[in-house]
């Protein structure tokens, strides 16, 4: 019987690399044992020249075929105040800015990949978002825990989540829109206990399809089921990254993509272990420069897992603000990508 090439795919031992933290990572962790000793995988699709490649080895190369990403935008993790990110696409996309690769966690990588993948303009997931209530995100939870009875009752009441999960299902790393290249989405696998950033586009197939990468990473526990999968001949279990990472600044800085700027996208998530620390943003700032730009909407009073009917028109406009607040800078990186710039002549390096 024929191999499954997709099946193939997947189950082959990925192309994996360790990502060496920068200064800010350094600095920040120096104190913390449990954090030093997390280990962190970074996974792509295997290569002909190194099919057993293994945690440790160098990450994919830079070439002709896979440049260094130009400006890489980083969704974070937030629950129901995602609304804001599909917000912040659209107010870039009104400046004219270029997004080169977009890496998401949890709600970020939903909205991410939606736009990215599945080809939707923010004004859609704008639409849909309002749409959207606790009801149906709670009966849609339900719906994915394997209880038949629960899950035929509680799919009744999921509203149009399933729809836009379909649209997902039916979307490839292979394909991508809006001129983004590169798709990353940050998980957490449980049995290991290391983050897994799973990163794909034309070219790169990732080492899972899109839609199981999302589910990954927005599988909140106690509320959405892990993800069990096969990567590289190893079992594991993928979660929301989000309590660790809640904004994956540091994936896109770093190898494979080496972003030359990095437009990140902070929904304030207080339950996030690491980057809750206003020193951590602020070692980070000072270590990246003006290659950072941090958009922290104002979503004070705006909740996470539940949502009052007005939060979404409030998280949009507060949104639309932190660009209208950016565009100074956003401006400046646009004349400096200008033809022949050093900008965009120069290798991007990692934070």
């Amino acid at each position: 019987m024929p191999a499954d090439p997709a099946r193939g795919r997947a189950e082959n031992e990925p192309r994996t690399g360790r990502i060496r933290p920068g200064p800010a990572a350094a600095a920040r962790d120096a104190g913390s044992d449990r954090t030093r000793r997390r280990r962190t995988r970074n996974l792509s699709a295997p290569t002909r020249a190194s099919p057993s490649r293994v945690a440790g080895d160098d990450p994919p190369a830079m070439t002709a075929t896979n440049p260094p990403a130009r400006i890489v935008l980083a969704l974070g993790a937030g629950g129901a105040r995602g609304v804001a990110h599909a917000a912040v696409l659209r107010g870039l996309r009104a400046a004219r800015v270029p997004i080169d690769a977009i890496v998401g966690c949890s709600v970020g990588a939903i909205v991410g990949a939606m736009h990215a993948a599945a080809g939707m303009e923010p004004d859609e997931m704008l639409q849909a978002a309002r749409r959207l209530n606790a009801m149906s995100l709670f009966a849609f939870a339900l719906s994915r825990w394997r209880v038949p009875v629960l899950s035929r009752a509680a799919s009744r009441h999921a509203g149009a989540i399933p729809g836009y999960l379909e649209r997902l299902e039916r979307a490839s790393f292979e394909r991508l829109h809006h001129g983004v290249r590169r798709l990353g989405v940050l998980t957490f696998d449980l049995k290991s206990r290391e983050e897994v950033f799973l990163l794909g586009g034309p070219g790169l197939p990732s080492a899972l399809p899109v839609c199981s990468a999302v589910k990954a990473s927005a599988a909140i526990p106690a509320l959405f089921p892990p993800l069990r999968a096969r990567l590289g001949g190893r079992k594991v279990l993928l979660a929301d990254a989000g309590w660790f990472t809640a904004v994956p600044v540091e994936r896109a800085f770093a190898p494979p993509l080496l972003a030359r700027r990095v437009i990140a996208v902070d929904l304030s998530l207080v339950v996030c272990l690491r980057q809750a620390r206003r020193a951590y943003w602020r070692s980070l700032q000072e270590t990246c420069g003006d290659r950072l730009l941090v958009l922290r909407p104002d979503v004070r009073g705006c909740g996470t897992m539940v949502s009052w009917p007005t939060d979404p028109d409030r998280l949009i406009a507060a949104a639309e603000d932190s660009v209208l607040r950016a565009l100074p800078t956003l401006r400046a990186w646009l004349q400096e990508a200008a033809p022949g710039a050093a900008f965009l002549d120069s290798p991007g390096v990692s934070c």
